[in-house]
């Protein structure tokens, strides 16, 4: 009888303990799981989707130097040298509609000029759930106005060129553009203006470079910035 209350004893005293070690293999996976996410806390939601982007470019080098010298030879909007992977590419132009930028390769293929189309893939963002909801929202406003800007400027570029602006009005479009960053950078540094966080503090720098690009812009620059923004940007996804 002894021996039997002992063997259900031990029995139990296993199960338990491979019950508990059960817990805890999955309790470890899921907490190395969700460390494991660069800079971010809920995989299921984030505040930025993959974003694609089409550039236009018309050559191309693995020696900035000399793709700086080809870009001397395209007048029409070719003055941005944007560096993606191995090579430098003379960027004419960029559109978020595929269908836009293959539009304009083939009408420059009627004028005798060969381009061809860069894909740019900007990947999802993610924050990690230690932040505030108010935190968060401007994460999500300072991450989207990278795009915003873009997308207001490669407008006024297409629409500048098309006649559809003229220079007063797209002088008038870009004050407001900076204005607007300018506020949401100052809202950002007074937030975060305690953080030691470096890839938070990281963002506030390319906020920077984001007003200063605008801030420079003229109508003789739109694509240059629009492009040069997506560059910004991409750095600083990269840093994420």
């Amino acid at each position: 009888m002894k021996l039997k209350t002992k063997k259900i004893i031990i029995y139990l005293s296993l199960s338990c303990f491979c019950v508990c070690s059960i817990l805890s293999f999955c309790l470890a996976g899921y907490f190395s799981s969700s460390l494991s996410l660069d800079f971010a806390g809920n995989q299921n939601l984030p505040i930025i989707k993959q974003t694609s982007i089409y550039l236009v470019y018309f050559a191309k080098s693995q020696v900035q130097a000399e793709a700086e010298t080809l870009s001397l030879d395209y007048p029409m909007g070719a003055q941005y040298v944007l560096k993606s992977g191995e090579y430098y590419y003379v960027v004419h132009s960029a559109y978020e509609n595929e269908n836009d930028a293959v539009m304009l390769v083939k009408s420059f293929e009627k004028k005798l000029l060969k381009a061809d189309i860069l894909d740019l893939d900007f990947p999802e963002i993610f924050i990690e759930d230690i932040f505030s909801q108010e935190q968060r929202s401007l994460f999500v406003d300072s991450f989207s106005l990278f795009f915003e800007t873009f997308r207001s400027l490669s407008d006024l570029a297409i629409g500048f060129n098309s006649g559809v602006y003229d220079e007063n009005t797209i002088n008038l479009k870009i004050k407001s553009l900076t204005t607007k960053i300018e506020k949401n950078n100052e809202k950002y540094y007074k937030t975060f203006s305690k953080t030691s966080d470096p890839k938070t503090i990281a963002i506030g720098e390319y906020l920077a470079d984001l007003l200063e690009a605008v801030s420079l812009t003229s109508t003789n620059s739109l694509w240059h910035t629009a492009i040069e923004i997506l560059e910004i940007y991409s750095n600083l996804t990269k840093e994420m």
